[in-house]
């Protein structure tokens, strides 16, 4: 029953605290909804709360009837309030999404049911070796790229932490934000531990990802997108951060046991197109995908123009913590203002002013409530000047322990750098630029991106639509990260992964990485005995052949069967022989391939053809299309290009004319030749310590080919016919060139020389902020490095400074004093030529110590200015955990120390 004394007062109040504390899980009106302000709400949920203002407590949903003609029904009506029907949501959303299945039949989405019936149970966190174990997981397009990348970073250099962060998050006897705030905020604590200052990526969806492998009978995928969706549908409020999952979960539940179990429909399609991972017993991933197909698919990114600080002053701090921030810190949390007039307000009187501040009132609420993850986030200095940009990776935060800019999103930051701009960029802090264009044809956000990509917007030739070749030079002084750029940031843009190759793409690589004598035993093995023209038409030596710039294939072919002739051959009588033995030359002119000799000297051959012609594609496998070289005094062009290099006899008793000599490919030209095989993917190779090398021997010719306009089928394209091998030779326009300089090498002049107007040069100076937190008994590494360069740069340039990586996870004395050591104080040496004097001047009293000299008496001699040779000399003193110290604070001046402590 209803009591009689609830009124329109109380039916208010109950409104205010759905409101503010959203729909009870359970409570939603399937029939009718409550109309009040434009919004919708659950009729007998408001008469119960009602109640609890009237009579001290929420009536239960079973004290009373609901619907059309019910005693609480005609109260609503009475009191003023509208009550209207409903359609059902969730029930519209389900039989939409059968129709799309019985077109679909599901084969988009089911690859999710096959990864959990294949690594349900996983990690294993009882394996030997946890990096390999989640190296063994396919977590597919699940998790982020930078998600996995980080995982199995901290499970490289901290495998047992890891472990038991896992083992946490698995604890079903710990509740669930519990164990999603730890994971979360552990695993940070270990990646800043290695020295990283980028976001770790380990967020909700990440933690759902894993918790789903795991244990998939309780746990399924999520993504802040479609559960916000859900949210918006329902008309119920979102949960706080790190508790979004969980009530994400319990709304899959309501979903399951509402509308699911009930649907046999449903059940029955769903079974019928994968019966091999779903039985109808467990609906969870069922109820996730019906989410994401229906309701994720559909989100808008945004795109935004942002300033992080008064003349983005905050940008290198920003892009090193990943986040973004919003000023007007007397605000506050942002949470604490229910409305965007609330914002206003409160701007107004701390200001004192009457004014709109319409500006600042947008920047603030949709930074709280506009921006949402996926967004685009791109960086401005001023009007004319773009900085970089990243995609937004978590809702608003508020982050008390920071002293400015504490209102937060968390950001992936994808590129950082500097653009000059001919036209103004908005002047506004933050700014939607979504609907911005430039003309029928082109958005303004894609312009702003194009320029810090480096592509010309109005080009769409194939060459730009396939990107253009790019030849960059990365350089700086010792240890400022460059060969670590080449690793981390750019290796992966030439990879691919064995899976997204086809049979025939795979069976190219195959080809490439074998020799002609390979090829040949291969063809051999398939078709048996035969003439050099069958041999000639299978597919291994065809496939040979087209990736092979030999204009005799025939020659190549018998010169290399005779090669390989075993000794006692009577048909063969070629004396530059070499192993392995394992072709004859029969009577009739056919070739036979001996196979007994082919399984005792080379049995690998049977595996390379089992694996082509029973071809499965292996997810952890990687197809690396680039290839990585050092530079040195002794590499040359025939290394690099192409040379002549010796075969030499088997027998070392053999006579000095029996010594042959063939044409071998170098590291550039083989890459030149996949390159030029696989136009659709780019490929790039690395060249660490470019300056170390004599680069205008091993270029030679190519100095002129490896220009941008020269490339294959650029504008200006050129070809050469190279000395050796006598063949026509040009550079394909789908391979990079990078190479890392150090300024401090004395042979920086040449390089510049004979590269700098072929190369885009990008400077890589020391960045304080890498160690700006990193400390030894409060002594801030930042500083110690900074006051040293200073140093450096008066007594000789700012190209011989030292780089950051020097202070990178020193974190005790012990190690601090072994980088003073082992590395600083040698790099000290090179650079003023073992005058000590001078490295005294850099690193002060505690590292160098000055011998008087005028005690020391000569021998009895008549020598004249004898005394001059007395002047003081200077020693090192070497540094241990019990003195370093006292020689950092002598280093930065005792004063400077005790304010810095």
């Amino acid at each position: 029953m209803i009591p009689n004394n609830i009124t329109k007062e109380h039916l208010q109040k109950a409104i205010e605290d759905i409101d503010k504390n959203g729909i009870r899980q359970g409570r939603h009106s399937s029939t009718y909804d409550l109309v009040y302000g434009g919004k919708h709400y659950p009729p007998k949920l408001v008469i119960s709360i009602a109640n609890k203002f009237v009579n001290g407590s929420e009536l239960d949903s079973n004290d009373f009837y609901g619907g059309k003609g019910t005693p609480a029904f005609e109260l609503l009506k009475k009191e003023g309030f509208e009550i209207i029907a409903k359609h059902d949501p969730i029930a519209t959303l389900i039989k939409d999404y059968k129709k799309k299945i019985k077109k679909t039949e599901l084969k988009d989405e089911r690859y999710k049911w096959e990864l959990l019936d294949k690594f349900k149970g996983r990690p294993n966190l009882e394996a030997v070796d946890l990096l390999e174990e989640l190296k063994t997981i396919d977590y597919n397009n699940l998790l982020y790229a930078m998600s996995k990348a980080v995982i199995k970073h901290l499970a490289t250099e901290k495998p047992e932490e890891v472990r038991k962060l896992f083992t946490m998050l698995f604890d079903e006897t710990v509740d669930l934000k519990t164990r999603f705030t730890s994971f979360n905020e552990e695993s940070l604590v270990i990646y800043r531990s290695l020295g990283e200052t980028l976001a770790h990526h380990q967020d909700e969806r990440t933690i759902s990802t894993y918790l789903t492998f795991y244990n998939p009978k309780k746990y399924t995928f999520y993504k802040y997108s479609f559960y916000k969706a859900l949210c918006e549908l329902l008309r119920i409020k979102q949960a706080k951060r790190n508790e979004k999952y969980i009530h994400y979960l319990a709304l899959v539940d309501q979903i399951i046991t509402d509308y699911i179990e009930k649907d046999v429909e449903l059940i029955a399609l769903v079974k019928a197109y994968i019966p091999d991972y779903y039985d109808g017993s467990n609906h969870l991933l069922l109820a996730q995908d019906i989410l994401y197909q229906m309701l994720d698919k559909n989100e808008v990114i945004n795109y935004w123009v942002y300033s992080p600080g008064a003349n983005a002053s905050k940008w290198d701090e920003f892009y090193n913590e990943g986040i973004m921030g919003l000023g007007w810190d007397a605000l506050g949390d942002l949470n604490d203002y229910p409305t965007k007039k609330a914002i206003k307000k409160k701007l107004q009187e701390l200001e004192n002013v009457t004014s709109t501040k319409q500006n600042d009132t947008a920047a603030n609420y949709e930074f709280l409530k506009v921006i949402k993850p996926d967004d685009v986030i791109i960086v401005k200095k001023g009007v004319s000047e773009l900085l970089g940009y990243g995609v937004v990776t978590s809702d608003y935060f508020y982050n008390s322990n920071r002293e400015f800019y504490q209102k937060c999103r968390s950001v992936d930051w994808q590129l950082k750098g500097n653009w000059k701009i001919d036209f103004n960029l908005p002047l506004k802090t933050l700014t939607n630029v979504t609907k911005y264009k430039e003309d029928d044809n082109t958005n303004y956000y894609d312009k702003l991106l194009s320029i810090m990509e480096g592509n010309e917007m109005k080009d769409t030739s194939e060459s730009t639509q396939k990107g253009a070749s790019f030849n960059q030079i990365l350089y700086g002084p010792p240890g400022t990260g460059k060969t670590y750029f080449l690793k981390e940031q750019l290796f992966e843009k030439y990879t691919i992964k064995e899976t997204s190759i086809s049979h025939e793409k795979f069976f190219e690589e195959t080809v490439s990485d074998l020799t002609w004598w390979h090829v040949i035993a291969l063809a051999l093995l398939e078709i048996g005995t035969a003439r050099v023209n069958a041999i000639l038409e299978n597919r291994w030596v065809s496939k040979k052949a087209s990736l092979s710039e030999s204009k005799n294939v025939r020659a190549t072919l018998w010169g290399t069967l005779q090669m390989h002739t075993v000794i006692e051959s009577k048909n063969v009588a070629y004396t530059q022989r070499q192993a392995p033995f394992i072709f004859d030359k029969n009577e009739d002119k056919s070739w036979s391939l001996l196979e007994a000799e082919l399984k005792e000297q080379v049995p690998e051959l049977y595996d390379i053809l089992d694996k082509v012609n029973n071809f499965k594609t292996n997810p952890d496998k990687v197809i690396k299309n680039y290839s990585f070289v050092t530079f040195h005094q002794s590499f040359a062009y025939e290394d690099f290009i192409e040379g002549i290099k010796p075969v030499l006899p088997e027998n070392e008793a053999e006579e000095a004319k029996d010594l042959g000599y063939i044409v071998e490919d170098g590291v550039f030209k083989l890459l030149c030749a996949k390159a030029k095989n696989d136009p659709d993917n780019r490929y790039a190779i690395f060249i660490d310590e470019i300056n170390r090398g004599n680069v205008s021997a091993i270029f030679g010719e190519l100095i002129t080919l490896i220009e941008l306009d020269k490339r294959q089928r650029a504008k200006n394209a050129l070809s050469i016919k190279l000395p050796y091998s006598k063949k026509e030779f040009s550079v394909p326009s789908n391979l990079d060139i990078y190479g890392t300089m150090n300024t401090a090498d004395r042979s920086v002049e040449a390089l510049d020389t004979a590269l700098r107007r072929r190369f885009e040069f990008k400077e890589m100076m020391p960045d304080y902020t890498v160690i700006a937190k990193e400390d030894v008994d409060g002594i801030l590494l930042s500083e110690v490095l900074k006051r040293i360069n200073e140093r450096i740069e008066l007594l000789i340039d700012r190209d011989h400074t030292i780089g950051h990586s020097y202070f990178v996870n020193v974190n005790t004395t012990q190690k601090l004093a072994d980088a003073f050591n082992n590395k600083i104080v040698p790099l000290l040496q090179e650079y003023f030529y073992g005058d000590y004097g001078k490295i005294g001047l850099v690193l002060g009293k505690g590292f160098v110590e000055k011998i008087k000299n005028d005690k020391i008496e000569f021998a009895s001699f008549d020598y004249e200015n004898a005394n001059d040779f007395k002047t003081p000399t200077y020693v090192l003193k070497p540094v241990g955990s019990a003195s370093i110290i006292e020689a950092i604070e002598l280093l930065l001046g005792e004063a400077e120390v005790k304010g810095a402590k």
